[in-house]
């Protein structure tokens, strides 16, 4: 029985481990409608007898929430689209796979919401890597304001699910990597469309008659992980942590994805990832007759020294040869990437949108969220000078030493190479890197993780070259982002006057991390053990025992 219990343990995750949940949603049948067209209706439709109800899906697994296409007036609805949530194995047994058919009014003030069924599967009950093709009974929400008859037929929904602890083994492992916030996967390639509440942006939506403002794209750069934004902004050409990037859009504003329908191949990655690194760092290029003249599609120059969103994503799609390259890429507005609707009659898009139409898929909305605590970057952290600007790092060597008291420490130095051609060497200890990962974790959330401290005495030469590389790549991830690179602890722990922040009492092991405790608070637990025998004699004893 205990080596059962042994191996059900081993096959167990950790609770710290994180379990990804693809979902595919194929259809709802027999949806009844429970609103009927009116008088007013009746004035502004043709058929006022007809029920109408415009039902969408929501899925929702703790914070991360998908909402599905709208169907008019279907009563067995067909999606076909997918999901990928992601949570943390101790976090299974109450969290739950929330699924919502939701009739959706519009009226000419506002929208009303009506959940018409719902759903909860515990996540636990799904199989591990199994292909769980299902057809559910979903219950009946009941309306609080009037009467309402039982159906006669019941209302199913059909959804494939398949949980993995590995995310290039799900179900959807072809469409990328999943994202954090938004339940998604995506690749490189894929496009991000934002629509900001700031007035300053309303400009480009007016001239662009368009409710998007910036266009980004999602690229992976060869030899560095996760994904990054690749965009233009105020700040120039630059690359972004991806969930970190995705997250301050979400907390001021509405962002919608829209996936490449080609299969990308290495050769196309290849031709991105050249071309990110081509323009990276190129200013911002923001001028209203040039807008003017794209809505048009009168530009007949491409300059590339200065660049809008739109002509950036443009130019890049070009490298990857999805556009063609005779295609002007000072003419494409952010209305060309969004989903527009079958024009009427009379009425034909122009060239660049049919393009747009036949290489990207469906547009995919995420409402804002508002501000988070833990998502928020706190922008006085960023260094405004630059001044400090840092080319690249090595760890070229570690050495190990002996302090005062005979404790042996390994110091790890550090070569910083300078854009502006200087170097300069900067020694650090492990419980400096673990002051910098502390003090960077309060200012930025979803940094990379620095390497775990080891377990033991002494620490051999095979785990100080282990740490060693893991550091190198530790900084150079920390490097590689264009908000962490300026931030002002990473800043002061590449310097040679160390000053990253708050100070941690590290132990000169530097296996476990300590405080410092004052001594009239101390206390060392007695030991208590005491045998059978023991007891009895010193409880028949007068005196008492030591």
């Amino acid at each position: 029985l205990r080596c059962m219990a042994t191996q059900q343990s081993a096959k167990r995750p950790h609770k710290k481990r994180k379990i990804y949940l693809d979902v595919i949603l194929l259809e709802f049948s027999n949806v009844v409608p429970r609103r009927a067209g009116g008088f007013i209706s009746s004035l502004f439709s043709r058929e006022s007898n007809e029920p109408l109800v415009n039902a969408f899906c929501r899925m929702k697994v703790g914070e991360q929430s998908r909402d599905f296409s709208v169907k008019v007036n279907d009563r067995n609805p067909t999606w076909n689209e997918d999901a990928t949530f992601t949570y943390f194995y101790a976090d299974e047994t109450e969290l739950n796979l929330r699924i919502e058919l939701i009739d959706q009014e519009r009226g000419i003030l506002s929208t009303t919401e009506t959940v018409l069924y719902r759903k909860r599967l515990n996540l636990s009950e799904i199989a591990m890597e199994e292909v769980v093709d299902q057809t559910i009974q979903v219950e009946v929400v009941p309306p609080l304001d009037r009467p309402f008859l039982a159906q006669k037929k019941l209302t199913s929904a059909h959804i494939i699910l398949y949980k993995s602890l590995d995310p290039q083994k799900g179900l959807l492992k072809y469409l990328g990597m999943p994202l954090r916030s938004i339940p998604l996967r995506v690749d490189s390639g894929d496009i991000v469309l934002v629509c900001s509440s700031y007035f300053l942006t309303h400009g480009i939506k007016v001239a662009t008659q368009c409710k998007w403002d910036h266009v980004a794209m999602i690229v992976k750069l060869p030899g560095k992980y996760p994904n990054r934004l690749f965009e233009a902004t105020s700040e120039g050409v630059a690359t972004y942590y991806l969930n970190q990037a995705l997250d301050t859009y979400l907390s001021s504003s509405v962002i919608a994805i829209r996936r490449l329908k080609i299969e990308r191949t290495e050769e196309m990655r290849t031709a991105l990832a050249n071309f990110v690194s081509e323009v990276d760092g190129r200013p911002y290029k923001y001028n209203a007759w040039q807008l003017v003249k794209a809505r048009m599609g009168t530009n007949e120059e491409d300059d590339l020294n200065s660049l809008f969103c739109s002509q950036l994503i443009a130019e890049a799609l070009k490298k990857m040869e999805i556009l063609p390259k005779d295609l002007k890429s000072s003419n494409v507005l952010p209305m060309h990437f969004d989903e527009r609707e079958e024009p009427s009659e009379g009425i034909e898009l122009d060239p660049i949108s049919i393009t747009f139409r036949s290489k990207l898929s469906k547009t995919t909305v995420f409402e804002q969220v508002g501000p988070s605590v833990k998502n928020s970057v706190d922008t006085s952290c960023i260094a405004s000078s630059e001044e400090f600007a840092v080319h690249s790092v090595n760890l070229s060597s570690a050495e190990t030493r002996v302090d005062s008291k005979g404790r042996k420490y390994t110091v790890y130095n550090i070569q910083v190479s300078m854009e502006s051609g200087r170097g300069f060497l900067v020694q650090r200890r492990y419980s400096e890197f673990y002051r910098l990962h502390a003090a960077m974790k309060k200012l930025f959330h979803g940094i990379p993780k620095v390497p775990p401290k080891t377990m033991g005495g002494s620490m051999s030469s095979k785990i100080i070259e282990s740490r060693q590389k893991s550091l190198q790549v530790y900084l150079e991830l920390l490097l590689d982002d264009t908000l962490t690179r300026k931030a002002s602890p990473l800043i002061g722990f590449l310097t040679p006057d160390l000053d990253i922040g708050e100070e941690l009492v590290v132990s000169d092991s530097e296996e476990y991390i300590e405080v410092e405790i004052p001594k009239e608070k101390r206390k060392r637990k007695k030991s208590t053990k005491r045998s059978a025998s023991s007891r009895r004699s010193s409880q028949s004893s007068d005196t008492p025992t030591e």
